[in-house]
């Protein structure tokens, strides 16, 4: 696919046309979504970045990376309390995922609440003791 190629080769403007040309033939699948919201965030077009990867949650609901872009779309925003909430949707479904716990840690810091920082970071170090 050329969309791709072009995507992996950081060609990201001539990667768009070709993500929005197979999306208009192929409407219901979730990781074009996700590619060209990519995209879209890496050149800063976070707004129309976000509606994509919305798009694809909506898809699949549980999807941890379409969550994982979601969230970080309201991290570049500065709208960390629905970075947040979307952490927490991660954690309902991925209850011991060590990434998550790491991300949930690093927008408390943001947002300067260390103890809801560090309760994150001690969840990775539990994990980090039953996984390994």
């Amino acid at each position: 696919m050329k969309a791709y190629s072009y995507h992996m080769l950081g060609q990201l403007q001539q990667a768009l046309p070709y993500y929005r040309e197979y999306l208009k033939l192929n409407l219901k699948d979730p990781k074009a979504y996700i590619e060209l919201g990519a995209i879209l965030l890496e050149m800063g077009q976070v707004s129309e970045a976000l509606e994509y990867f919305e798009k694809a949650s909506y898809m699949e609901p549980t999807n941890k990376e379409y969550l994982s872009y979601i969230a970080e779309c309201h991290i570049a925003s500065k709208k960390y309390d629905s970075a947040i909430a979307t952490y927490q949707t991660i954690e309902k479904y991925y209850s011991t995922d060590i990434q998550n716990y790491f991300n949930l840690s690093y927008v408390y810091r943001k947002i300067n609440k260390k103890h809801l920082s560090k309760r994150y970071l001690k969840k990775v170090r539990q994990q980090l003791k039953t996984k390994y």
